[in-house]
């Protein structure tokens, strides 16, 4: 009997284990990175760097121009495309809440070649 009830517990205790770890306290950044033509750009270096405290995930975006950035913290937010033959974009201003897929596409503009 004291064993049945033991094991009640360990598998309820399993249970709430497995609840918590699917409650993500974090959120995404993602986006399409494209020219003033509107024709994507592949192989763009994208940073986001959470304001509050300056952590930064970097990422490339795909063959598409797609990047993605996953398992930020909640927080404001600054995203950064650098690419060559591009000015440099950094959209500011990015508010990522509890469990959000922020989207927020880039738009590069021909310029001085970036080295960054």
């Amino acid at each position: 009997m004291k064993s049945s009830r033991s094991l009640i517990v360990v598998l309820g205790l399993l249970l709430a284990c497995n609840y918590a770890v699917a409650q993500s306290l974090t959120g995404s950044i993602s986006g399409t990175i494209t020219d003033a033509t509107g024709a994507v750009v592949p192989g763009v270096r994208v940073s986001v760097t959470q304001l509050e405290t300056n952590r930064r995930a970097n990422v490339v975006s795909s063959g598409s121009g797609v990047y993605l950035a996953t398992a930020l913290p909640v927080g404001d937010y600054r995203v950064e495309g650098v690419a060559q033959g591009f000015k440099v974009a950094i959209p500011t201003g990015i508010i990522l809440e509890l469990n959000q897929a922020a989207r927020v596409d880039i738009a590069l503009e021909v310029g001085a070649a970036a080295v960054g």
